[in-house]
């Protein structure tokens, strides 16, 4: 089996936070003061679809994932971001509840965190949270795949006056559009450890490097055995083909970016094509400090989830 070598899975959750997606390590490092790198700021009222989770019940107001409103009630995202609300392996929907809010019609960090800024914000709460049965969290060493890492998000109230996205299958050979308003960390991880170690108890001392608009960038699909080394976790034939390869190479998603929108236009209008998931690539630096350099993107293929989009949503809208 080929498979890239020293590769780097970094899922774009809050990692290290406990029970997140994936340990932090040399590997999982930043330097830097643009999430998405190399990306650019969107313009205004670019992704009105796009929804900003957000951790409301500690100390400070603080980005989580990305998501995106797929109808006035629901949004998309990325399982692996509330694997820090899962004990005992179910999920604690009334914690959920308490801490996770959606934010939606922000253009910048402020906005998000603060709820207000502009008359486009609606912050929502969080009603349901469901996840396929098939998703999968495999360890191999320090590093964590998750496989069919997908939610639909019900809010609460409704989303009135913001437009969802239609979604839909994904051309091979047209471009793709990503946004988030993920975040940059310290290039010590001993300094991003306890940053984590330290916040999650509500006690701040280290911050990441926010970006401070919404950021967006344009990537390609891509095919061939480095992306099915990005999608195959070492040592085990599980390929996981519902899964979208992007070269990140010129311009890469990072931590919080998560669960964010990937479109491309058809016919003038932008179609959800997938959900932001991960990159992967090499660390080079000794001693815990160096840069990361990604090439490939992972997201999750929204059209080969279609089957159970459709269904859950027939089940959240009779109040299963």
């Amino acid at each position: 089996m080929y498979r890239l070598i020293n590769l780097t899975i970094i899922f774009l959750c809050i990692t290290g936070v406990s029970g997140c997606s994936t340990v932090v390590d040399e590997s999982a490092l930043a330097d830097g003061s643009d999430a998405i790198r190399g990306g650019t700021d969107a313009g205004p009222n670019e992704f009105p679809y796009f929804v900003q989770f957000v951790l409301a019940g500690y100390k400070e107001v603080t980005p989580l994932c990305g998501g995106v409103l797929i109808d006035p009630r629901h949004a998309l995202t990325a399982a692996h971001c509330f694997d820090m609300m899962r004990y005992d392996g179910s999920l604690n929907l009334d914690k959920i509840k308490r801490d996770i809010m959606a934010v939606l019609g922000v253009q910048t960090r402020a906005e998000a965190v603060n709820f207000s800024g502009s008359a486009n914000v609606l912050p929502l709460g969080i009603e349901h949270v469901y996840i396929p049965e098939s998703y999968r969290v495999i360890g191999v060493g320090q590093q964590e795949y998750h496989f069919h890492d997908l939610a639909l998000v019900r809010l609460r109230p409704l989303a009135h006056g913001k437009p969802p996205i239609a979604w839909g299958a994904v051309n091979p050979t047209a471009p793709l559009t990503y946004a988030g308003l993920g975040w940059q960390a310290d290039p010590k991880s001993e300094q991003l450890r306890q940053h984590f170690g330290e916040w999650i108890r509500g006690d701040y001392h280290v911050i990441p490097q926010y970006p401070a608009q919404l950021q967006k960038a344009t990537s390609q699909i891509l095919t061939g055995p480095d992306c099915d080394g990005a999608r195959t976790p070492p040592d085990t034939n599980l390929l996981d083909t519902s899964r979208l390869c992007m070269d990140v190479s010129v311009s890469s998603p990072d931590y919080g970016d998560s669960g964010g929108p990937v479109i491309q236009i058809v016919d003038g209008t932008p179609r959800l094509v997938g959900i932001l998931q991960g990159s992967a690539g090499q660390f080079t630096g000794l001693g815990g400090v160096g840069t990361r350099t990604f090439t490939l993107g992972l997201a999750i293929n929204v059209e080969a989830y279609r089957d159970w989009i459709t269904l859950t949503l027939v089940h959240s809208y009779q109040g299963r």
